[in-house]
């Protein structure tokens, strides 16, 4: 791996989701999920559900056959859990999301090309099951955030890019009251040498961009 795809792949990946493997996050329903990445013959991740005192409600891998990573998690209002990550194929990373059901069945996926290698840095879903991704995509000579819309039952919406300087990116999303993504956002105006400037950038429930 050259320098410049190692330090997009730092710059690109939160620590929490890339180096330690293991994520978590409340149901808000008095459980918790726990997944943790694996490897086998592909990459694959394990969903664990705790109880508020640290007991163990199921457990259950999400092993498709094909290179997947979980990046970021989010619950929607009843209590389902949504992975978004990465699925690895034919030399490109594309953006995966999937849903489970707060008794660990699986529901659907989705798998997105972002028109580069994607990676997903936040994820949030709205009240009525609409699930937004926030990613950072690298075509090579430079990087630009990228926000995705899902529906209630996966159905793809729409997917908006923000291109702004030579590099762009997603570092955190949230939903506001309109609806609208507003997603925190770094870029590089030339050489990364010159340091990174922070960015807000909403995106409309209806996949408009509006740079603050």
């Amino acid at each position: 791996m050259g320098y410049a795809a190692a330090l997009f792949l730092i710059l690109a990946f939160p620590a929490r989701a890339q180096d330690s493997g293991a994520l978590g996050i409340a149901d808000g329903k008095g459980g918790f999920y726990s997944v943790t990445n694996r490897q086998g013959r592909s990459g694959y991740f394990q969903i664990t559900k705790l109880t508020s005192s640290g007991g163990v409600l199921w457990n259950v891998p999400y092993d498709p056959g094909e290179d997947v990573r979980a990046a970021v998690l989010a619950v929607d209002k009843e209590g389902a859990l949504l992975v978004a990550g990465t699925l690895r194929s034919k030399q490109r990373t594309y953006t995966m999301l999937a849903k489970f059901t707060p008794f660990g069945a699986f529901s659907w996926k989705q798998i997105h090309d972002g028109g580069g290698d994607s990676m997903p840095t936040a994820v949030s879903v709205d009240p009525d099951g609409n699930a937004f991704v926030a990613t950072t995509v690298d075509d090579d000579s430079a990087s630009f955030l990228r926000v995705v819309r899902f529906g209630p039952l996966g159905a793809y919406f729409w997917g908006s890019n923000y291109k702004n300087g030579r590099h762009a990116y997603a570092r955190s999303m949230s939903l506001d009251p309109n609806g609208d993504a507003r997603v925190t956002a770094e870029v590089c105006f030339g050489d990364l040498s010159r340091g990174l400037q922070t960015r807000q950038v909403v995106f409309t429930t209806y996949g408009a961009v509006v740079p603050q």
